[in-house]
């Protein structure tokens, strides 16, 4: 399991209170709502240093998605880091 993967899934088991997650547990489906995905979503962006948006959540609100949205966003920083130095 990445970094990514291991915060996603750590932030998905406190707000949500579960012992186990799996790749494609809908978020909503077990439990939470529009004020814990927030929560959430900030908890995993301090862990992984970026700032994912509710509406991209909401498209797939499962640890798999999250776990693509963070390191597409993770991506597109070194991108943009790597211009900055060129």
């Amino acid at each position: 399991m990445s970094a990514v993967e291991d915060a996603v899934v750590t932030a998905w088991q406190e707000m949500l209170g579960l012992d186990a997650v799996v790749a494609d547990c809908d978020f909503f489906e077990a439990g939470g709502h529009s004020v814990s995905a927030i929560r959430m979503l900030q908890r995993v962006g301090e862990a992984c240093g970026v700032a994912i948006p509710l509406r991209v959540f909401l498209h797939d609100p499962t640890p798999a998605g999250l776990a693509s949205a963070v390191e597409l966003a993770l991506a597109a920083q070194r991108e943009a880091a790597a211009l900055d130095l060129g």
